[in-house]
């Protein structure tokens, strides 16, 4: 049995816009031969290559996970934790809109309990423990995004947890849904409207960050927020589509994400 992927990519095996066969990558992860192609293309939302093959790292799965549940009193109290946890060995560090912190781990039942004890003092609240057949399902639900309402808009953005707090606090007032996952390094956005739309375009420009939209009616661009990397992505885009084959980062054709 196997794990996550630990969001590790050891190759690429893709098609460029002259029909070119390219592999990058190796089969270790610190494999510095050659150019990082694997790192170019996640995230190029299909304009630079037809990606053909992929090689993940993966990783020996527990047998059972378990899952530890609290309450904090805000984004900042869970985000000043999240840098801590690393020694604790953790599959999944989640922060839902109503500031439910979730963390995921698997079981090992002679130690468990000196486990949550230890997560208890560091985090300073009483953990809930989920065992057995709801265990899965409650990860299913955050991969499903469960919490998301049918007609919104979902936008991620990539941060790290100082960034992350900065944009929470920014949104005010604003009945939005946020979902922090990964341990604080990625920021999803629920927004119902165009003028959301605007508004959170600007918050991630003046924060220097870039979003991407994956759910609703694109106004213009799939890609929100600072686009300063564009400049240079359309260089690499040019050497590698110089035909022109593959849609342009630029281009502002509306479509539905």
């Amino acid at each position: 049995r196997y794990g996550p992927l630990k969001d590790f990519i050891i190759g690429v095996r893709f098609v460029d816009g002259l029909g070119n066969y390219i592999r990058g990558g190796g089969k270790v992860v610190k494999n510095a031969a050659g150019f990082d192609f694997p790192k170019l293309f996640n995230g190029s939302l299909g304009r630079l290559s037809i990606l053909t093959e992929l090689s993940f790292k993966v990783f020996p799965e527990p047998q059972t996970y378990v899952t530890l549940q609290t309450r904090v009193e805000s984004a900042k109290e869970a985000l000043q934790i999240m840098p801590t946890l690393k020694g604790f060995d953790l599959e999944g560090v989640e922060l839902d809109s109503k500031h439910q912190l979730s963390l995921r781990l698997g079981y090992q039942e002679p130690t468990m309990e000196t486990r949550k004890r230890a997560l208890e003092s560091l985090i300073g609240n009483t953990l809930t423990m989920i065992l057995g057949e709801n265990e899965p399902e409650l990860w299913q639900r955050i991969k499903r995004f469960a919490w998301l309402e049918p007609e919104s808009c979902l936008f991620k953005t990539v941060t790290h947890p100082e960034s992350a707090l900065k944009m929470i606090e920014s949104i005010g007032t604003k009945d939005w849904k946020t979902h922090l996952t990964n341990g604080g390094k990625t920021l999803y956005f629920e927004v119902d409207s165009s003028a959301d739309i605007e508004f959170l375009e600007t918050l991630l420009t003046e924060h220097k960050l870039t979003g991407l939209q994956l759910k609703g009616p694109v106004p213009s661009h799939p890609l929100i927020g600072n686009k300063a990397s564009l400049k240079f992505v359309s260089r690499v885009q040019k050497a590698l589509d110089p035909k022109g084959v593959f849609q342009s980062f630029s281009s502002s054709t509306p479509v539905t994400a």
